[in-house]
């Protein structure tokens, strides 16, 4: 029996010197042989032999199919880990917002931070069928619905355009998007990551389970968390103009490189089938009152070479990031808002046309851009309460 055990199961020669694997084979070796006799005399006696452990448990079976903490307790196959740690950070909790930066987020902190972080809390989900596959999540509290959501749309499209987005919007309670691998969810003051993750699994298994895997637990979150479910009006006021539900990113400040001005709304859009394609973006500042939003409009003038178009309310602006060429951006007030639409890639002629096509290039633009935001504006009147 024991020859045939080694046969089947070789003992791993590891270690350092010859002799060292040479005591470790005898030790095994001798064991199995003192098992081998033991159980031979248990069945002479008539005892019965030693009662057998499982191997594996399921950790599924300990946990309870009830929310726990706004979270589901087990869904699509998967548990909240009953061995995880619970971590908590921010206020009312043991540990300060700021180690969160250190053991979780490192480089990206400041801009959780920027939306108004206030807390977090972070634990995981656990398969009930393969042992080395979970799900992380971390449950972002904010100060603001707004900032919650502006967060999100920053997760969502990051520092990219819409169009190179890679996960697709959820039908939840709130705004939900799922990829390969990660989810995310929106819905009042929290956000809400979830990251797949599988030892076993090949990537295509990864991709194709974490799809059916998160999609079910930020659905089931959504549906156990409260708060807002609609984000606010300049939001909506932008995805009226068609901009998609991914095509919008709120900015936490920063307006035209302006530190202090504020959080604003941008919106990503193609004038399509017609000559000269525009490539832009509206852009939208929701202040607390009119007042307010007209002190944002003085703020941009006293800073950035700007001129009013003669018989309107609008302004011209000519701005350049560091490194990039310049932009010319007009600008406008409308109630409690700011108004603008902006390039979102170089509209002017190339440097090596005549000044004639510059100069009709740079007209094109402006006629363009004029209308669009006459158009933005009757809309936002047309949504005011």
């Amino acid at each position: 029996m024991v020859i045939q055990f080694l046969k089947r199961f070789p003992i791993p020669l590891i270690g350092r010197s010859n002799r060292l694997r040479s005591h470790r084979r005898c030790v095994v070796l001798g064991m199995l042989l003192v098992g081998a006799v033991g159980c031979r005399k248990s069945e002479e006696e008539g005892q019965a032999p030693p009662a057998q452990t499982a191997t594996t448990v399921d950790l599924c079976e300990k946990t309870s199919n009830a929310p726990q903490d706004d979270l589901p307790g087990r869904i699509a196959g998967f548990c909240l880990d009953p061995n995880a740690d619970v971590r908590r950070y921010g206020e009312g909790t043991g540990a300060p917002l700021d180690s969160v930066c250190v053991e979780l987020f490192n480089g990206e902190c400041e801009t959780y931070k920027s939306y108004g972080l206030e807390g977090v809390k972070t634990t995981q989900y656990v398969s009930a069928a393969q042992k080395r596959a979970s799900v992380l999540v971390v449950v972002s509290h904010f100060a603001t619905t707004n900032g919650a959501f502006g967060f999100f749309t920053r997760r969502v499209v990051g520092d990219g355009l819409p169009s190179q987005v890679t996960v697709r919007p959820l039908k939840v309670e709130g705004r939900g998007a799922v990829g390969p691998g990660v989810a995310y969810l929106w819905r009042g003051k929290r956000v809400l990551e979830w990251t797949y993750v599988s030892e076993l699994e090949t990537p295509e298994e990864v991709e194709r389970q974490s799809l059916i895997v998160l999609g079910a637990l930020a659905t089931e979150s959504a549906r156990l968390l409260v708060g807002d479910m609609d984000p606010e009006p300049s939001v909506r006021l932008l995805e009226s103009m068609g901009s998609g539900e991914f095509g919008v990113v709120v900015g936490s400040d920063g307006l035209l490189g302006l530190d202090g001005s504020g959080p604003y709304v941008t919106a990503f859009f193609e004038q399509a089938n017609k000559e000269p394609v525009f490539r832009y973006r509206l852009v939208a500042a929701a202040r607390r009152d009119e007042s307010a939003a007209k002190d944002l409009l003085q703020l941009i003038i006293r800073n950035v070479p700007s001129k009013k178009l003669k018989g309107t309310s609008n302004y011209r602006v000519r701005w350049s990031s560091e490194g990039q060429s310049p932009e010319t951006w007009f600008i406008t007030n409308e109630n409690d808002l700011l108004l603008a639409v902006a390039p979102l890639i170089q509209t002017d002629a190339p440097s090596q046309s005549t000044p004639e096509s510059r100069k009709d290039g740079a007209q094109a633009w402006e006629d363009f851009a004029l209308q669009r935001l006459s158009e933005l504006s009757r809309r936002a009147r047309s949504l005011a309460p």
